[in-house]
């Protein structure tokens, strides 16, 4: 596959980005539940600017985004 071709497809994810479960995105990532909290609980003074709260289960579209972007974790 070409470069261009990996980022228009990941461009079309990000785009029809939706809200997540944090436990789908552990999956998604390959970790424990756990090791994805920890994870996220270092990165929360960003996530609180994109609308999260510290137990919030479900995320917001564009949070989801962002972490995906970050760990990449590819939905």
């Amino acid at each position: 596959m070409h470069n261009s071709l990996k980022i228009r497809t990941f461009v079309e994810k990000l785009r029809t980005m939706k809200s997540a479960y944090k436990s789908e995105l552990a999956t998604a990532a390959g970790v424990s539940y756990t090791t994805f909290y920890r994870w996220l609980k270092q990165q929360m003074p960003h996530l609180a600017g994109l609308g999260v709260r510290p137990r919030q289960q479900m995320l917001p579209p564009k949070a989801v985004e962002w972490i995906c972007k970050e760990y990449g974790i590819d939905l």
